[in-house]
Formats: C-alpha cells, sequence, structure tokens
C-alpha cells in the first residue's frame, strides 16, 4: 500500500511561492499543498457543468484568460490571479478578475526537474516547501504519466465542486430560501491561455478592506481574502503595526472574518464558537452530496469577511462516493471493498492527503464511514485552534502526542498536564472546554481512530448547536455528567494547586548571587591538551536505514582466527570482550571501512549488541538481530542500535586501599550499565554519558563519568551535552599543567563545572546566532517533528544530572545537577545502622535512600525565592505561577515545569537559568551504614511514575538477585513504562562494592 510520502514520487508536490504582503515572509505551510490567499465565491458566477471527471465542457468562448500574479503552487498544479477579457459583453463587463488553475503538463515537470537538479548540483538549498522527488535518469514517459496524474486531480476537483453546485438548490439549508451562505468555490468555467494551456477558472474574492493589492496586475486590484493558515501565521509572527492590537489568541481570525470585535472578554470563545459551526456546516453540505474531502487542514479554508464564513477549496483529493460510470463487475467488486466501483476520485492504493490532518486510516473504504474522515481532520484543525498551536511543528507534535496516546484525548490531556514543556494554550482551552460541557466529548469522539465510532458531521454539528444554543439560554448543565469524570477532574485541578508558592519573607532568607561565574574562553578550552580520550562504555547509535550499518557482528563462540589474520590487537580484544560471555551474545567482529559505524568512529572490537529500538537483546542469536532490524517501522529512516563494552579498570590491579576519612570501610565500582527508551513517545529526546578516564600519568587510577541529559523541544541540546561534556571534562581535568594529577572532590567539581559552563555558554552563544539549527528537526514532508513539541523558534533545552567517582578507592562522589534529571545514592541499611530510618506509611522504616539531588521545579521554595530576587533587582525573570495543580514558568509561547536548565538565550534571560548545584559525598559514611551500595541516574520519566523508595527497592532486590547494572537499568526503564510514564526514560546505575580496609 501507498501513502502520501510515496505519492510524492509520482506527482508533483508543493512548493510555497513567497508574497509581498505583510506576513509572507514568515508564512508557514502544511505538507502537501498551500492554496492561494484567494477566493471563489461569487453569487452571479456563470457556472460551468461537468457529468463526470472525463467529460470535458465545450469551450466555445471567444474569451481569453490573461495570467497574473503567482499565488501558490498545488500537488498538482500552479494557481495565479487571472483576468477574463471577453470581447463580446459590453465594454464595463469585458474584464473580470478571477483565480485560474492549471495542472503541470510534461513539460513543466521536466523543467522543474532540471531546475531542481541544477540546484543540488550547485549545492543550493531549495525552498522548505518543495518536494519534487525526481531522478534524472528517469525518462519522459515517467513524466509524461506524472502530468497525467496532475491533469486527474484538476478533473476530480471540477466534477466534485460541479456536482455539489448543481445540487446545491436540493438542500434545504442553502437553496434559494437557504439562510446559509454558499461556503465552495464557484466554478466560472474552462478557459485558454495565450499559450493554448486550460485553465479552471473560480470567481474571486476579496479580503473586505478598500485596500489595493500592488502586485497585481491591474492598478485598481483588491487584495484577496487569506487562509486560515495565513491569519494563524499572521497572529504568531505578525506585529501589532501589521494587524491592528492583539486582543486575544484568535484577533486576526477574528477581523479577517468579519466578525464583531465585542466589548467582551470572550472574544477567543466567540471566535472558536464561530469558527466551529461554519467549518461543520461547509462539511455537513459537501457530506450532502456524497463527496469526501480527504484534505481539510488550515491552508484549504479561506475566511470570507462578506459571508463571515470558511471557504472550503481545493478538492483534488476528495472522491465523489455516488459511482458515475460501473460495470456489474466493478459494482461486485467494490462492495467487497476492492477497488473503487467507478467512483471518481476514489483509489484503493493512492491518496495525496496532509500527514498531521488526514484520519488514521489514510485510505477510506466504503463500508466503513468514509465520510467521517473528514469529521476527525475537522477536529484537527480546530483544536490546533483552541490550543493556541500557531507553528506548524508544535501542531504536528500534537498529532504524534495524539497517535502516541492511540488516539485518546484523554490520555493526551493527561499527558500533557504532566509534561516538562508544553504549549500556553492548554489552559485556556480547558477553561474554554469547561464554559460549554458536552464540547470535550464530542472532540474525543471526532478524534477517535475507528471511523465507524466517530459522529457524522451533521451529528457533530447538532450537538454544537445544541450546545451553544444551551450556553446562550444559561441552561446550566454539569460537566461530569457531559465530559466524563476526569475531565471533572482537571476542571477541578484548575482551581487550586497542591503547594504554596513562597511566602513573602522568604526572600530575606535565603541569599542569591545574581551574577554569573566567569565562562571559559573557547581559546582556553582549546589550549589545554586531552592526555587521556574519554571511551565510553555504554552507548546508543542511531544508522540510517537506506544504506549498510558496517559492522560485522559474530556470536561469541564464533571462530574470527582466520578472519584476523595477522591482527593480533584485534584477536586480543575479541578474546577479551568474549571472556565469561554467554552462548547467543552477539559482539562487534569488526567495522567495514568507510562504512557508517567506521564514520561515526566510536566503535571497537568486542563491543556487545545489547538493543534494537527500544527492545533489549540477550541470547537469542545472530538471527534473532536480523530479525529485529527487519521488523522496524517502515516509515523510520534510522534505527538506533545498543551497545556496551568492558571497563579497562577490571583488568589493572587495584591500587593499596587508602582512604581519606576514618571510616573502616571504602567503595569500589564493580559494575556499570545504561539503557534509554523512547518509550511512548515515537521520538527520543534524552541523551546518556558513561565513559571512564584513564590519566596517562597513573594507568592505576580510573574516573567513570555518568550522566542523564532529558531534552526538550528536540534533542539539540540533550545531544551536545553527551557528545562533549566527556572531552571537556577532560580538557579541564588532565591538563599539561600539572605534575601530578589531583583526583580530590574539590578539583573534580571544579572540572565538571568549568565543562559544563563551557558547553552551555557555546551552546547559548550558536543557538542565538542560528536559532532554527537548534530547534527540534521537522520533516515537512511527512509532518514528523523530532521532539515532544516544539517550533521552529524555540531552542531546545535539556536538564542534566551527572556524577563522577573513582573505580578503586572511591571514597567520594561528585554530582553535578540542573534541573529535574535526579541522582540518588541507595543501600540497604546496615543491621545496627537507626540513623537512616523514617517514618513512611504510619510505621517507621528504614530508607533505602541516602542522598537525591534536589528537583529545580518552579514550585521549589529556593528556586521561588531565586526568581522573585532576581525580579526585584530588574531582571525580567517569569515567576512561578500555578496551573491545573502545577507549578510553571511561562516563557512565550511556552510553560515550563522546571526552573533550571540548559536553554536558549531567551529562556534564560527569564529566569531558567543553567547553575546548577554541585555536591560531593563521601561514600565512605555511605559504605559505613549501608550494604550494597548503588548509584542510579534517571530522566523524570522515571520519577514521574516511581518515587525515590521505589527505585531503590528495585535496585536493590535485583542487585542481590546477582542482576548486573544494566540489567537493572533495563528493568528500571521497563517498569517505568509498565507503570505509565508517559515520557522517554533514560537510566545509568553503577554499583558499588563496600569492602574493609
Amino acid at each position: 500500500m501507498k501513502w502520501f510520502p510515496q505519492l510524492l514520487t509520482i506527482i508533483c508536490a508543493f512548493q510555497h511561492n513567497n508574497r509581498s504582503n505583510a506576513f509572507t515572509s514568515t508564512t508557514t505551510t502544511t505538507p502537501h499543498i498551500n492554496i492561494p490567499r484567494a477566493s471563489f465565491l461569487n453569487a452571479g458566477a456563470t457556472t460551468a457543468r461537468y457529468a463526470t471527471s472525463n467529460q470535458k465542457q465545450d469551450t466555445t468562448s471567444t474569451a481569453i484568460l490573461s495570467v497574473g500574479k503567482l499565488v501558490g503552487r498545488g500537488s498538482y498544479g500552479t494557481v495565479h490571479i487571472c483576468n477574463i477579457n471577453d470581447n463580446d459583453t459590453p465594454n464595463n463587463e469585458r474584464q473580470r478578475r478571477v483565480i485560474g488553475k492549471r495542472a503541470w503538463n510534461q513539460e513543466d515537470l521536466i523543467r522543474m526537474s532540471k531546475s531542481k537538479n541544477a540546484k543540488t548540483k550547485n549545492g543550493n538549498k531549495s525552498d522548505e516547501g518543495e518536494s519534487l522527488v525526481v531522478n534524472k535518469n528517469i525518462d519522459e514517459k515517467f513524466f509524461a504519466e506524472k502530468a497525467k496524474r496532475c491533469k486527474k486531480y484538476l478533473d476530480v476537483e471540477r466534477h466534485c465542486l460541479d456536482k455539489l453546485l448543481v445540487l446545491r438548490d436540493s438542500f434545504s439549508d442553502y437553496g434559494a430560501d437557504g439562510s446559509n451562505p454558499w461556503q465552495l468555490p464557484e466554478l466560472v468555467g474552462s478557459f485558454m491561455d495565450s499559450e493554448s494551456n486550460e485553465w479552471a477558472a473560480f470567481s474571486f474574492i476579496s479580503n473586505g478592506d478598500d485596500s489595493i493589492d500592488a502586485d497585481s496586475s491591474s492598478s485598481s486590484s483588491p487584495k484577496a481574502a487569506m487562509s486560515l493558515s495565513d491569519a494563524i501565521s499572521l497572529q504568531k509572527w505578525g506585529s501589532d503595526v501589521d494587524v491592528g492590537q492583539k486582543t486575544h489568541r484568535l484577533s486576526v481570525v477574528q477581523r479577517a472574518l468579519g466578525l464583531e470585535e465585542d466589548n467582551d472578554d470572550d472574544g477567543f470563545g466567540k471566535t472558536l464558537d464561530h469558527i466551529l459551526q461554519s467549518l461543520l456546516r461547509v462539511v455537513s453540505c459537501v457530506h450532502k452530496g456524497n463527496v469526501v474531502h480527504r484534505d481539510i487542514k488550515p491552508d484549504n479554508l479561506l475566511l470570507d469577511p462578506t459571508s463571515k464564513s470558511l471557504i472550503l477549496i481545493d478538492f483534488g483529493s476528495a472522491a465523489d462516493l455516488d459511482p458515475s460510470s460501473i460495470t456489474f463487475s466493478s459494482s461486485i467488486l467494490a462492495s467487497l471493498g476492492i477497488g473503487a466501483g467507478g467512483r471518481v476520485g476514489l483509489e484503493i492504493d493512492v491518496v495525496a492527503v496532509s500527514p498531521i490532518y488526514a484520519a488514521p486510516e489514510v485510505f477510506i473504504k466504503l463500508e466503513k464511514s468514509p465520510k467521517t474522515f473528514d469529521v476527525f481532520s475537522s477536529a484537527m484543525v480546530f483544536t490546533q485552534l483552541l490550543f493556541s498551536l500557531f507553528d506548524q511543528r508544535t501542531d504536528a507534535a500534537f498529532r504524534q502526542q495524539l497517535e502516541e496516546a492511540d488516539y485518546n484525548l484523554d490520555a493526551w490531556l493527561a499527558r500533557e498536564l504532566s509534561a516538562k514543556l508544553r504549549p500556553t494554550g492548554i489552559d485556556e482551552a480547558v477553561s474554554y472546554l469547561g464554559e460549554r460541557p458536552g464540547l470535550y466529548t464530542l472532540l474525543k469522539d471526532m478524534l477517535r481512530r475507528d471511523p465507524n465510532r466517530r459522529p457524522s458531521s451533521l451529528q457533530a454539528l447538532d450537538v454544537v448547536n445544541d450546545i451553544l444554543t444551551k450556553r446562550a439560554n444559561g441552561v446550566v448543565v454539569a460537566n461530569d455528567e457531559e465530559d466524563g469524570s476526569f475531565f471533572a477532574s482537571v476542571l477541578e485541578a484548575s482551581e487550586f494547586c497542591e503547594v504554596d508558592y513562597v511566602d513573602a519573607g522568604a526572600v530575606d532568607k535565603i541569599q542569591y548571587e545574581l551574577t554569573s561565574s566567569s565562562l571559559s574562553s573557547e581559546d582556553d578550552v582549546a589550549q589545554k591538551v586531552v592526555m587521556s580520550a574519554p571511551r565510553p562504555l555504554n552507548f546508543v547509535a542511531s544508522f540510517e536505514r537506506a544504506s549498510s550499518l558496517g559492522l560485522m557482528l559474530a556470536e561469541a563462540d564464533a571462530d574470527v582466527e582466520e578472519d584476523y589474520g595477522d591482527d593480533a590487537d584485534k584477536l586480543a580484544a575479541w578474546n577479551t570482550a568474549i571472556a565469561g560471555a554467554v552462548l547467543g551474545e552477539v559482539f562487534v567482529k569488526d567495522v567495514v571501512e568507510g562504512g557508517q559505524a567506521d564514520e561515526m568512529g566510536i566503535f571497537e572490537v568486542g563491543d556487545r549488541l545489547t538493543g534494537v529500538g527500544d527492545l533489549a537483546i540477550g541470547t537469542e542469536g545472530f538471527g534473532h538481530v536480523v530479525d529485529m532490524l527487519g521488523k522496524q517501522p517502515e516509515r523510520s529512516k534510522t534505527v538506533s542500535l545498543h551497545f556496551m563494552r568492558k571497563s579497562v579498570a577490571t583488568t589493572i590491579t587495584p591500587t593499596a586501599a587508602t582512604s581519606a576519612t576514618s571510616s573502616s570501610r571504602t567503595s569500589s565500582v564493580i559494575d556499570q550499565g545504561a539503557w534509554s527508551i523512547s518509550g511512548r513517545r515515537k521520538t527520543q529526546e534524552d541523551a546518556f554519558v558513561l565513559h571512564e578516564f584513564r590519566p596517562p600519568q597513573n594507568d592505576a587510577y580510573h574516573l567513570l563519568l555518568a550522566g542523564v541529559f532529558d531534552g526538550h523541544g528536540g534533542d539539540a541540546a540533550s545531544a551536545t551535552l553527551s557528545k562533549f561534556l566527556p572531552d571537556r571534562f577532560a580538557n579541564s581535568l588532565f591538563s599539561d599543567d600539572r605534575e601530578t594529577q589531583d583526583f580530590s572532590g574539590q578539583h573534580l567539581a571544579n572540572s565538571i563545572e568549568e565543562a559544563w559552563e563551557s558547553i552551555c555558554d557555546s551552546y547559548r552563544s550558536g543557538c542565538d546566532g542560528d536559532g532554527e539549527s537548534c530547534a527540534a528537526d521537522y520533516d515537512a514532508i511527512e509532518g514528523i517533528i523530532k521532539a515532544g513539541t516544539g517550533s521552529k523558534d524555540l531552542v531546545a533545552g535539556t536538564t542534566a544530572s551527572a556524577a563522577i567517582l573513582r573505580y578503586d578507592d572511591a571514597n567520594e562522589v561528585t554530582i553535578l545537577n540542573c534541573g529535574d534529571s535526579r541522582t540518588i545514592l541507595v543501600g540497604k541499611p546496615r543491621a545496627s545502622n537507626e540513623a537512616s530510618s523514617k517514618k513512611l506509611f504510619g510505621r517507621r522504616k528504614p530508607s533505602l535512600v541516602h542522598f537525591c539531588t534536589r528537583d529545580h521545579s518552579p514550585k521549589d521554595e529556593i528556586e521561588g525565592s531565586r526568581l522573585q530576587a532576581g525580579r526585584e533587582a530588574g531582571l525580567d525573570y517569569s515567576l512561578p505561577q500555578c496551573s491545573m495543580s502545577r507549578w510553571w514558568l511561562s516563557i512565550g509561547d511556552y510553560q515550563y515545569a522546571v526552573a533550571r536548565s540548559l536553554e536558549g538565550g531567551f529562556a534564560t534571560s527569564k529566569g531558567i537559568v543553567s547553575e546548577p548545584d554541585v555536591t560531593t559525598i563521601s561514600l565512605n559514611e555511605m559504605s559505613a551504614e549501608r550494604e550494597f551500595p548503588s548509584l542510579v541516574i534517571a530522566s523524570d520519566g522515571l520519577f514521574e511514575v516511581l518515587d525515590n523508595e521505589q527505585v531503590a527497592q528495585i535496585v536493590l532486590k535485583l542487585r542481590m538477585n546477582g542482576e548486573n547494572a544494566s540489567d537493572v537499568a533495563k528493568a528500571l526503564c521497563t517498569e517505568a513504562l509498565r507503570k505509565g510514564s508517559s515520557d522517554n526514560v533514560s537510566a545509568v546505575v553503577v554499583l558499588l562494592d563496600d569492602k574493609q580496609l
């Protein structure tokens, strides 16, 4: 089966045309097609009649169409403002302004192909919207087939629109006496231009004001009406000078529709009400004619200020569900769901849709409520406005989140309320829905995965009309009766918070230094010599699926001597790696020169493959690995593989035990492991490090750096830290200006903080210079954003928690923490120790947690005081606000549930600073109090469903059962997923041993 992305290889795809209007430079577009800022409504239009898509009108008019301003390029042709010049009409009627559409012909497609190939050859990046997939070796027959399909889409549009217009008088609410305006484009006819190209002409509508479009071919040409997409873009990016004062989130849409601007505070709600009614009204009109549109999106909805209605345009992807020509055999096949049965526009394996707004079924089936495809798309458009998702990436993220929640709006909302980063519109949206009992339930039903369980467009319109009528009449309806107990609990939570904000006197109690410490310059860092390269012990490598991995894998019992030949080093590395291995475990035997793995430069002979995607690999053997690789999702362009390797420290004789304290015990690292899963999310924003360091002056001293980075708004920040922190730390720690190495807790603390600050400074400088490079990666063709949420102007951020300790004689651990990722030290209390007990569940029970980092959340008293102090010092800091029983910081268009993290310059200026807590903890004291000491570092995806004690119980139980650190990390991530975590989950586990001196 094929769907939209594959379709792009055989039809011409979207290319956005830059326009000179005030909002043109920042207009966002949705995949597949951008429709012009023009309208097609004219009550007196002469309409061409089409019986079928194959039956052309007799074009005998002497009128000639002159082509003017380009206003858009679509999936099958080009769209212009045109004039019809008719010498047979009176002088004052000879020239008529219309919108003209022409399908791409074979010559057009070949010319565009050559142009694109030339751009690629010259290294020039084409426009963002351009997605024509071509192959310079394709012959003319290929382009002839593409041109044929382009023509077919235009014929489908003319057929469906003509059918609906013919039926208009039979619709009781749209006939001569109907109260509703006609909300569909009207065909003026088919016309030829001076080059004998055939155009479909639609009547033109202005934007309702008296301003003149200076770019038009006539000096007296009015401006065309804008699309809903244009209005949304102007709302987000336009200045008050461009659009007038923005009184609420949809004020631009309100004005473009010609709606009255009341003096009350409910302009947002009234605009939403009007849009929803107008949208469902036009969709139900289309469905009355037994036509399904299949491409409802903001680009295809024009704002008509004259009728104060939405005009639904672009029927190229539509399907007429009534057979226009059908044979007995095709009728039988169609009844079985095979073939289209002569229905115009209905194909069973090819469809051009917009992935953000398309229903989950993608291909409609006659026996499965095909028209509810448009009901789903309508709900998607409405929720975009409702939740103020005014950036295409943000809207794509909502679609991904909804899919991850199995199209369950309750599950999506529950996840969003616990997210670290979310768009600011959710509070106003919940308030709006709470004032209209029953609307939330209707949206849930419209967004259902099963098309048979969605309401029809007419049923949805009736429900909306009933809800708004009751509201207008003051009828009180309980939310729990109409929208269920979950949404009622959300409304209740919006009225209180779980904790009180910092008291007024707290600011005086805490002294906070507002000036940042000086950061290391790039020159300083560059001058320091890295004497010992950090060596990763656990890592995740992402490979492009389109190319060979470049890895040679083998099971532990493979005969490799002949393969290595005279390379004794590789053979020794292999034998060391497989020592103690279990049959069925898979290892890297070698790396193919010039392959993907070789270019990464991180692989060693003997690295053990431990997972594919989110799934762990045990002892199932090489064949199982191949099977798992083959079962990766077809739409995924990459595959992630997990690897682990033995620490060199395990092969070195430890030094004599020394202790910095009077304790009779000291600790050492006996095992380490890490695991990371995307969980219920399609994308992974977490990253981790687990590296060992060997000082060149003394190989006996080994250090371990472990850390987790929980990204948000994309993976740019978390990936930056995981890539550069080990090297920057080594630069700071192992400089060439010391005769002896200093491994004291203070020097480790200074080194990790210096490395952290250097990276944060570099990241902010780079992102502020080119913000979009630090935004979440976005595939505009497939509508996929590689983030939980994001926009083109949102710089990705990350929290971080990291620890440094010695392998042997680990007397202390140095911990850096910034944000709400967490590091905990756990262990089983010794029988003689009562100091670590605490009261749990009403009874005295010994705590398993020795130490825990502080979460830097907006509700934290220290953070609240810091932000308040900054505000009083004249800084433009945001103050914590409570919403939906949780504390947030409002930064631009987003709400952050974290008060410290690595962010871009804008969020940092608002108070989300990257200054970490750096703490050194004595492991000797911990070992004196506890058995089986262990260190756990994890993202908040773990701690949102498991508290510290529960995590400690899992770690100690598995450790006492003989599990290794990697298996413990996997178990923590798996348990978080089982408990319902909606976030990515990453965990690093370090097992320590305590020994008697």
